[in-house]
């Protein structure tokens, strides 16, 4: 179903969009915790905070890319909350098999 699809791509792309622009707000919290470090007049609370943050959603988009595809059309059930594995080999963005 293209329902399943959309869903799978749109997982990865929001996955792929929170990296790539959380990982450069991470690279900025600790370049300013590196120039804090050197003695800049930059307030480390700030960079740290900023440090913290965006590690936390960076890891949120690391999960999104790395959730295995749902397509219960295929013959994929929940169990406990896990998606059970696949027994076909599954594209990485649609589900669909290969």
């Amino acid at each position: 179903m293209w329902a399943y699809r959309i869903r799978n791509v749109f997982t990865r792309i929001v996955g792929i969009w929170w990296a790539v622009l959380s990982g450069i707000a991470l690279f900025a919290g600790i370049v300013g915790s590196i120039r804090w470090l050197a003695g800049y007049d930059v307030p480390i609370e700030m960079a740290l905070t900023q440090t913290a943050v965006t590690a936390v959603t960076f890891s949120v988009g690391v999960a999104c890319l790395r959730v295995r595809p749902y397509r219960p059309d295929l013959g994929d059930r929940p169990f406990k909350g896990v998606f059970t594995q696949p027994s076909e080999p599954r594209k990485w963005w649609t589900g669909d098999p290969l």
